[in-house]
């Protein structure tokens, strides 16, 4: 009977082995798949590196005062080709810049550029900044009193997000503009007028007050209004092209800012490649008819990946082992004093005797160096001042570093290495060349 049940327990276990190695295949099997659409894809990214990113990133006063740097550029003939590039690719219209004052963060504007007969306001939103109330009628009403014509007043929106339009209140003008925000008469929130809020109650007193409002400043400025959004990240990519290569500071400076503002705009490479992994492991894995049954579905597989990567870590550990033993076999037809062993944790290793300082090559063991095997000056106990010298000098013969461990029984220098034996061969010749061993 117990022999009968042992029999069914390893069926079993012999089932349950096969069926774990099946499944096993099948993830290796999708992970070649995945690996395909990624090796293939159209949005597979170039090497990424993004000093903006590295520092946290900017302000958007910074911004200003980097749109309006690249702007202030001129060329061999004294004109402003960035500016003239920008003016054609977005505004279309014919505009003769001659002398312009090109400014950020002054009077309120965050970047402005006036010349004779044009006044073009740039308003940052890139990082998703709201916008203040009345803010491109009041703009537009302080160019008016400086004596820009309303038809030569272009406005350029630039938001973090496309569908980041203004309120109403935005473009409209009340007898009261010159107030700060929260003390016109027609304020409700911070950034709400009475006009901005649905369904909102008015008495025959806001409604006169409202009649004393420019309430179609910004509309009538429509054909002069500009929202630029991905484009503009495009556009400085494009333009930074057509600069002379002795511009290169300023080319990478175009790039860099174009590069930090598709990562506001969430339309970098990494991240479209992202998108469309994602859309490939729904139609790959995702079968179940709700939430619920799909949250199973990835739960399971990431269970399986991660069963698999710890198989795959110990296969690396042995595939170490194998390294190590083909440099020993490598080496022992030049070198007679060679030792290998075996350790408790499996760790193979073998080495060479250098005046009792042992140079050789172990098994990698360490999950945070990959399982990497490497090579080692390795001492028994603390070793003497003599011995110190010496590690250091072949060492430096070598081009290695010199700083050492000194206590005992522990490696006095080490890096992983998948050339061992080239490095065993190489510490031996110099300890020979230095006089440390008799050929």
């Amino acid at each position: 009977m117990e022999i009968k049940r042992a029999q069914k327990i390893l069926e079993f276990l012999d089932d349950y082995n096969a069926v774990h190695i099946q499944s096993m295949q099948e993830l290796l099997d999708f992970s070649d798949e995945f690996n395909l659409v990624l090796e293939n894809s159209p949005n597979k990214p170039p090497y990424e590196c993004s000093i903006i990113d590295l520092i946290g990133g900017v302000t958007e006063p910074v911004t200003s005062q980097i749109i309006k740097l690249i702007f202030q550029y001129k060329g061999v003939n004294n004109n402003y080709p960035i500016l003239s590039s920008f003016v054609d690719s977005f505004i279309k219209k014919e505009l003769q810049i001659i002398k312009p004052k090109i400014e950020a963060e002054k009077n309120h504007f965050d970047v402005s550029i006036l010349d004779k007969q044009y006044a073009i306001i740039i308003e940052n939103k890139l990082k998703g900044a709201d916008f203040q109330l009345n803010q491109l009628a009041r703009y537009i009403q302080k160019l008016k009193a400086k004596g820009y014509d309303e038809n030569n007043i272009y406005i350029i929106v630039l938001p973090k997000f496309i569908l980041q339009k203004p309120r109403k209140s935005v473009g409209r003008l009340p007898k009261d503009w010159k107030k700060p925000n929260g003390q016109r008469k027609c304020a409700v929130r911070q950034y709400e007028c009475w006009c901005d809020i649905k369904d909102y109650s008015f008495c025959q007193t806001k409604l006169k007050w409202c009649e004393k409002c420019d309430q179609t400043i910004l509309h009538r400025l429509h054909d002069n209004t500009y929202y630029i959004h991905k484009d503009f990240a495009n556009w400085l990519i494009d333009v930074s092209e057509t600069l002379p290569k002795s511009e290169n500071p300023l080319k990478s400076c175009m790039n860099q800012f174009a590069e930090y503002l598709k990562g506001l705009y969430q339309t970098r490479s990494s991240i479209i490649l992202k998108m469309e992994l994602q859309e490939y492991l729904k139609k790959r894995l995702l079968n179940g008819e709700t939430a619920d049954d799909n949250w199973q579905i990835v739960t399971q597989k990431l269970k399986e990946v991660e069963q698999l990567s710890e198989a795959l870590k110990e296969l690396r550990r042995h595939i170490s082992i194998e390294y190590v033993k083909e440099w020993q076999k490598e080496i022992e037809n030049e070198y007679e004093d060679i030792r290998h062993k075996l350790d408790e944790n499996g760790i193979y290793s073998f080495g060479l005797n250098i005046c009792g300082i042992w140079v050789g090559c172990w098994a990698g063991d360490n999950d945070d160096y990959q399982n990497q095997p490497y090579w080692g000056f390795w001492t028994e106990k603390t070793p003497t001042n003599k011995q110190i010298q010496m590690v250091k000098k072949i060492l430096q013969a070598c081009g290695k570093d010199t700083e050492l461990n000194i206590n005992e029984k522990e490696f006095m220098s080490w890096d992983n290495t998948l050339h061992g034996a080239d490095r065993c061969r190489e510490f031996y010749e110099a300890a020979i060349n230095l006089g440390f061993i008799e050929e």
